[in-house]
């Protein structure tokens, strides 16, 4: 096919589509409503208007046929030619004909009836299913088993009152004598409606005995009838959910959609939250057609998500009213029909989850077969990919080509409880940061020829403390960093190239050095830091920019924010006077997790064991399980130890591998292996339990029962299931709630909220990468020394403050909880601040924030 006639197609699919709008058929419903409405005069005064109105309509309806395309779902050609031709003969119904012709035939009148059959064309494809369900030889049967019995009872029932020459009104009318005819009518009636009974006892006792009998019968016969219809309701609503989801540019979420509530939950949610992008601004529009350069207005497409999963009935929480824009197909993903029916050709992006109940070895090859089989029909949308076996990240890469973004499961869930341990407190701060419900990190890239000329016209650099203090101080946004690069253009179906962005996390350092791809312990991959070498730390090149990441309530304000950056609306001042609040920075209070001990064995085991390595030097990580003794050997071999259980970490860390065979695990470990001094214990989730959560709890308060620590320490208990474990927490409290911190994360939640948002915000996997994937900038919580001065103390004060350590405050921590991204107005007292968390170099901390002075 040629470029020119590739044009075409699509040109006549957009026009398709605007036909096929739910406004464009809403609308011709209600002008051919309002054409047959018997009001003298209307129609006269109307012709034009609809003459004009349908005529278009019939000239697009002939284009879009003779273009050759047709929508998914449709009949066949002569099926839409039939419909075209029923539109052009209601067409014709508007011509004044009766005076055209000077004759008024029943004819004329009779053909504005067809304008009526142009409303089929609305409903066809459910006349087409209730058509295909009613005419199976099971139905025909049942439907003709029912008139059979229904002729039958009134033909007998006639014959007996005519051949024994019962004496009764059959039609209730004056006039001549009923005959037979009569007789079957009036039988028919009692069969049809117990309102038809005879209603007085004054009848004649046969008469009164066949009515009754026909009318129970009756009764029952119709009883079954409405068994029979409400089989075939059911059969044309499985029909429907069979039908392709008329949806272009949407999500396809493929998986094991049952068990997967809480994505689909999180992702209605996220749009629902940017609800304020789906409406068109004015603002934007007049300031697109006043001034030159403007970025387009763009509006967002709803939440429209197409479920694909492999149980014939759909989730019970998509009846939900938020839900109204999601979709449920049944079908293997790996069939070409079921992704049909999924409109996978026509996503925008997929999430293909990994299935549940079987080895990380079968998940992944499930996976790496859809994605196969979707990449066969979409080649173009982001794939957003489970992967649970990291040895099959590079086949997925393969598999999936540009666009697809694998989740190496087993090492993300590794460094978030590797973090959980690290940095106290941030179980909270992610709950912020990966839900809906608090200050998310977004993205905006400048993908927009009008962004790439005004960035154009700038100067060289600008300050970043000057681009952060513009986007917090006007927009409420906290500025995290940018991308630089290479120019990046908008893809197809608007995708925007993220694989292409480099982030530089807090640009008031050098760019991390380009991670070493299989490193020890981190699995880092190559994420482009090209992109940011040989820049001056505090200064952004404009010529070099692709985008900005921020934290905000919502998308609106962060996109704004980089706008008016690319425009030059952002003025550089004089620095203020820095605040001596850094010097109030006391990281003893925050003494470093120096000895772990884990109990249990999961996937994340491995990777945990590596982040620890790799964050704190010096570490020692004591691992207990229980099992078989050929378990214990496999998983040994899974953390490569010696043969005395042993080995060697990086930075001079130390893993020991200790098993188990009891049930009595927890009780072993407290009472004789745990050291005193242990800093923290993490439980892992065991997939080997009939009930994963609740075995791990037990495992806790049976150890907290046994386990005299020397001093608090941190207790991390890695749970499945959203809501699982609340309990725990209670029952911890009466067995020394003094000596334990309790820090429950749930995988699922995790993982769910970070497919949402990997695939909601461009580029956001490459940000999370940085920050928990390798040494250099991470999130940190910096505690401040207690003081009862009472001074107000603004988050403006204390960015300008860490500015000068090079740090990067995204929230504060006070004795009312954690605040995430306080507003621009926002100011605390000082003795009620806690600590701040920051993006800041770990290396040399102790250098950056020495011990304040007494």
């Amino acid at each position: 096919m040629t470029e020119e006639a590739g044009r075409r197609r699509r040109r006549a699919g957009w026009l398709e589509d605007l036909l096929e709008h739910r406004l464009t058929r809403t609308l011709v419903a209600g002008l051919i409503v309002v054409s047959l409405l018997p009001l003298e005069g209307l129609e006269g005064r109307l012709r034009p208007f609809f003459l004009g109105a349908f005529g278009l309509e019939v000239v697009l309806r002939f284009v879009v046929l003779a273009r050759g395309r047709l929508r998914r779902g449709a009949p066949s050609r002569r099926v839409e030619l039939l419909f075209v031709l029923f539109d052009l003969l209601a067409w014709l119904s508007f011509l004044p004909l009766d005076q055209l012709l000077g004759v008024d035939a029943v004819w004329l009148r009779g053909l504005r009836l067809v304008r009526l059959l142009v409303l089929l064309r609305f409903s066809r494809e459910l006349a087409r299913d209730v058509w295909r369900v009613l005419t199976r030889r099971e139905q025909l049967q049942q439907i003709g088993l029912v008139t059979t019995a229904v002729v039958a009872l009134s033909f007998v029932a006639a014959v007996l009152l005519a051949q024994l020459r019962v004496p009764h009104d059959y039609d209730g009318a004056e006039g001549p004598p009923e005959d037979f005819w009569d007789q079957i009518w009036w039988s028919f009636r009692q069969v049809e409606s117990p309102d038809n009974l005879v209603g007085n006892l004054d009848a004649h006792p046969i008469v009164l005995l066949i009515s009754l009998g026909l009318t129970i019968t009756g009764i029952f016969v119709f009883s079954y009838l409405i068994g029979v219809g409400t089989n075939v309701v059911e059969q044309v609503l499985r029909a429907e959910r069979r039908r392709p989801v008329p949806y272009r540019d949407h999500t396809l979420v493929v998986g094991p959609m049952h068990e997967s509530e809480l994505l689909v939950r999180e992702y209605v949610r996220i749009y629902d939250k940017n609800r304020a992008l789906r409406r068109p601004s004015l603002r934007e529009l007049w300031r697109w057609l006043t001034r030159p350069h403007q970025p387009r207005p763009r509006r967002h497409a709803l939440p429209r998500m197409a479920l694909l999963g492999p149980d014939e009935e759909p989730p019970g929480y998509l009846y939900e009213p938020e839900m109204r824009w999601v979709v449920y197909r049944e079908g293997d993903p790996s069939e070409p029909e079921s992704l049909d029916r999924a409109a996978a050709d026509t996503a925008k992006r997929a999430i293909l989850l990994a299935p549940r109940r079987c080895s990380a070895e079968d998940a992944d090859a499930i996976t790496l077969a859809r994605l196969a089989a979707l990449r066969a029909v979409n080649p173009g949308a982001h794939a957003f990919v489970e992967i649970r076996d990291s040895a099959n990240l590079e086949v997925a890469e393969a598999v999936g080509g540009p666009g697809t973004f694998p989740l190496d499961v087993s090492r993300f869930l590794g460094l978030f409880l590797c973090h959980h341990l690290l940095v106290p407190g941030i179980e909270t701060l992610m709950g912020e940061l990966l839900s809906a419900k608090g200050h998310e990190v977004y993205t905006h890239l400048f993908v927009d020829r009008e962004e790439h000329r005004a960035l154009g016209q700038r100067g060289s650099t600008v300050p970043f403390t000057a681009l952060a203090r513009h986007a917090h101080e006007k927009h409420g946004v906290t500025l995290l960093g940018v991308f630089l690069g290479e120019r990046l253009e908008r893809g197809p179906r608007g995708l925007v190239p993220v694989d292409r962005a480099m982030p530089w996390v807090n640009p008031l350092v050098a760019p991390e050095p380009e991670p070493e791809p299989g490193a020890e312990g981190t699995g880092a991959k190559d994420t482009g830091a090209k992109g940011t070498a040989e820049v001056e730390p505090g200064q952004v090149e404009l010529g070099r920019l692709q985008g900005v990441f921020a934290i905000g309530e919502t998308y609106l304000p962060v996109r704004t924010a980089a706008r008016e950056l690319a425009s030059g609306r952002v003025r550089e001042r004089d620095e203020a006077a820095a605040s001596k609040l850094a010097e109030e920075v006391d990281l003893s209070l925050q003494p470093p997790v120096r000895r772990v001990l884990v109990v249990g064995f999961s996937r994340a085991l491995p990777e945990l064991t590596g982040a620890l390595a790799h964050f704190v030097d010096g570490v020692e990580v004591d691992v207990w399980f229980d099992g078989t003794p050929a378990e214990a050997a496999r998983r040994r071999a899974v953390l490569q130890v010696d043969g005395e259980g042993g080995r060697a970490l990086e930075r001079g860390g130390r893993l020991r591998v200790h098993h188990h065979p009891g049930p009595d695990l927890a009780e072993h470990v407290a009472a004789s292996a745990a050291p005193a001094d242990v800093d923290a214990v993490v439980f892992l989730a065991d997939p080997e339990s009939a009930d994963v959560d609740a075995r791990s709890a037990l495992r806790v308060l049976r150890f907290a029962r046994a386990f005299e620590p020397a001093h608090r320490i941190r207790l991390l208990v890695e749970l499945e299931a959203v809501g699982r474990g609340e309990h725990l927490e209670r029952h911890l409290g009466t067995l020394g709630a003094d000596r334990y911190e309790l820090v429950r994360i749930s995988t699922e939640r995790i993982l769910n909220y970070f497919m949402v948002h990997s695939a909601f915000v461009p580029g956001v996997t490459a940000i999370y990468e940085r920050l928990l994937g390798s040494r250099g900038q991470e999130l940190v919580r910096l505690p401040l020394t207690p003081s009862e001065d009472a001074r107000s103390v603004s988050f403006a004060e204390l960015r300008d403050a860490l500015a000068t350590r090079s740090c990067v405050p995204i929230g504060v921590e006070t004795a009312a909880g954690l605040q995430v991204n306080p507003g621009p107005g926002e100011s605390f007292a000082r003795r009620e601040l806690v600590a701040v968390y920051a993006l800041a170099e770990t290396e040399g901390l102790e250098e950056v924030f020495p011990p304040p002075r007494v």
